[in-house]
């Protein structure tokens, strides 16, 4: 598959990209939407199965150590003539870019300031394409030379790493950007771009360090051992001044340089995919979805004059220790948990199981948020996998064609202010795939045989997160009990619970699915491992009542002896009532009341919402 910027209805296209007078343009970059950073992961990972690429969970300081540099300067664009509605382009800085000096924080203990930040074009050529009837940019690699304080000391601790110039995206790394007309006969650019640089346990025979916090007046700089460690440069540059509404007087209280957990809502938190496969055998196009259950571990860095870094990492429900479904990829662990659903195409339905999130631990997604706005700077990339046996089918039928890659979703995201001092995360992304002459299964999934897609198939895979956390410590008792309910796969269910917002005291739920099939049963809690308690978007409550619920406890299932677990998430938000149980991460037994229609979205800079 290859990422493309695809064409998207007409009604909805950009004016044409006009390109400038004499194919070449020099502007200034914004200030304050251009910023060069990186988010460090110092580890102790000394193993050599852990590397290079440091898989260990021995991460130091209490996270990433990230710091953003405003970046000045000016940038200039040589375009080549279009052929067939595309143009080439060269990037050029006339002098290097230089960047604020700033401090590199992160949660636990370590400082170190970042000085000195420079950014040139370096011998080898910075280039890209440009759609012309969209503006978006393909095929964009930046080879840069970047200097400052941090990768000076760390090339002085390692000699044997290659310092100098960055490429983005390198191996596992995103590059993407996109130009816009302006009133002068010029043209805005924007890009994105970040990469992954693992250090391994050795350089060149000899052990990897870093540098100690702080700097010294002079001299070489002090290191440590560390094993592991991977750097995560990033680099945003336009030229462009950002239009997004400030949000005073009620922007979102963010806390600065420290680790905070969000709890998914599964009613706007989902994972999707619009099939149009171009198979004649199909009938048409299909768009297939299902609900996420999960968390959200974020990290928040310093603040660097009106924005602030941050990292966002998907988790599994709270408590889960039943076995996840299979990992995609090398190192990818299973992030949020899906259910059971149905592809519906007019003459074939498909029934995937196994669904789950797998975020990308390399190339992961870190934004910088405009604390005046509460809204990213640009769309927020998102990489991970959608884990599910119907995409294992299509990886298996078309032998080693699909690259070992993840996806890049991509799209805007912000942060609310919420009733009562909490705070909400949403973000509405998706990608565009070209599925052309690849080989689509039929239902049975039968990895010998499928259907040949035309020149025309193509997926759009999303992605829809809406999370939230409470602004204090919930107290009260959330009960309900409910029979009668329908799942999406049409099970009659009934589920009854009384469980204490803040953990302690009595707690009691019993979940039972009707259905024939192997999820028939029911799952009867003994001990409860975990609960959250918070609000929807349209909550009207008073502080310390909740209207949704998500809790996990342990066990037992009316087929067997065993110990089982089960994750569910209840809530009565007006106008969207929503339930999920998963038995042991969904495998044993997995049901909910798939909302008909995708909640209420943040708009797309990429595309129109999925249906």
């Amino acid at each position: 598959m290859r990422l493309l910027p695809l064409l998207l209805a007409a009604a909805s296209l950009p004016a044409q990209i006009q390109l400038p007078e004499g194919l070449r343009q020099t502007l200034p970059i914004e200030p304050e939407g251009s910023y060069f950073g990186d988010a460090v992961r110092f580890a102790d990972c000394p193993e050599d199965k852990d590397n290079p690429l440091g898989l260990c969970g021995n991460t130091l300081f209490g996270g990433y150590a990230m710091y953003l540099s405003q970046l000045r300067g000016d940038v200039t664009v040589t375009f080549y003539p279009p052929v067939r509605g595309r143009a080439r382009f060269d990037i050029e800085f006339p002098s290097p870019l230089s960047g604020a000096d700033v401090v590199m924080t992160a949660p636990q203990f370590y400082r170190f300031p970042v000085r000195g930040t420079a950014i040139s074009t370096s011998n080898t050529v910075t280039t890209g394409e440009v759609d012309l009837r969209t503006g978006e940019i393909s095929n964009l690699v930046l080879n840069l030379g970047i200097r400052n304080s941090f990768l000076e000391a760390v090339g002085r601790l390692n000699p044997n790493l290659r310092a100098g110039t960055i490429t983005f995206p390198y191996v596992n790394g995103t590059a993407i950007g996109k130009f816009e007309n302006r009133p002068d006969g010029l043209l805005d650019l924007t890009l994105f771009a970040s990469t992954f640089v693992p250090t391994g346990n050795l350089l060149g025979g000899e052990k990897v360090r870093m540098p100690l916090p702080g700097a010294p007046a002079g001299g070489d700089p002090v290191g440590f051992e560390a094993p592991g460690s991977s750097l995560r440069p990033r680099l945003r540059l336009t030229t462009r001044a950002s239009q997004d509404p400030p949000c005073a007087p009620a922007c979102p209280e963010l806390p600065l340089n420290t680790t905070v957990e969000f709890a998914a809502m599964g009613y706007h938190t989902s994972l999707g995919d619009a099939f149009h496969l171009d198979i004649p055998d199909l009938g048409g196009d299909a768009v297939g979805r299902s609900h996420l259950s999960g968390r959200f571990e974020m990290q928040f860095g310093s603040r660097y004059g009106d924005v602030v870094p941050v990292s966002i990492w998907a988790l599994p429900p709270g408590a889960l220790l039943a076995e996840p479904p299979p990992s995609p990829l090398p190192g990818f662990g299973i992030s949020l948990l899906g259910h059971d659903e149905r592809l519906v195409f007019p003459n074939f339905t498909y029934e995937p199981k196994e669904v789950a999130l797998s975020s990308d631990p390399f190339d992961t997604s870190i934004g910088i948020v405009d604390l005046r706005t509460g809204r990213f700077l640009g769309d927020l990339v998102y990489r991970g996998f959608p884990a599910q046996d119907l995409l294992f089918t299509i990886l298996a039928l078309n032998g080693g064609r699909v690259p070992p890659d993840s996806f890049r979703w991509r799209g805007p995201a912000r942060f609310e202010r919420a009733p009562n001092g909490g705070t909400y995360f949403r973000m509405n992304a998706d990608v565009f795939l070209d599925f052309s002459t690849f080989i689509f299964p039929e239902p049975d999934y039968n990895p010998a045989r499928g259907w040949r897609a035309g020149p025309e198939g193509e997926l759009n895979p999303f992605l829809n997160f809406e999370a939230y956390r409470p602004g204090g410590t919930p107290a009260s008792v959330r009960s309900g009990q409910y029979t009668g309910l329908r799942s999406s796969f049409g099970d009659t269910v009934s589920l009854g619970f009384s469980i204490p917002c803040a953990g302690d005291g009595p707690a009691s739920f019993e979940y039972t699915n009707g259905a024939s099939a192997a999820r028939g049963g029911t799952f009867r809690m003994e001990t409860l491992g975990y609960v959250n308690c918070f609000n929807s978007r349209q909550s009207t409550l008073p502080a310390g009542s909740y209207d949704t619920i998500s809790f996990t406890g342990f066990g037992t299932w009316s087929k067997d002896d065993e110990v089982h677990l089960a994750t569910v998430q209840v809530s009565e938000a007006e106008g969207q009532f929503y339930w999920s149980v998963q038995v042991d991460g969904g495998l044993l037994s997995n049901a909910n009341n798939k909302p008909p229609q995708e909640g209420q979205f943040v708009g797309n800079s990429v595309g129109p919402p999925p249906p």
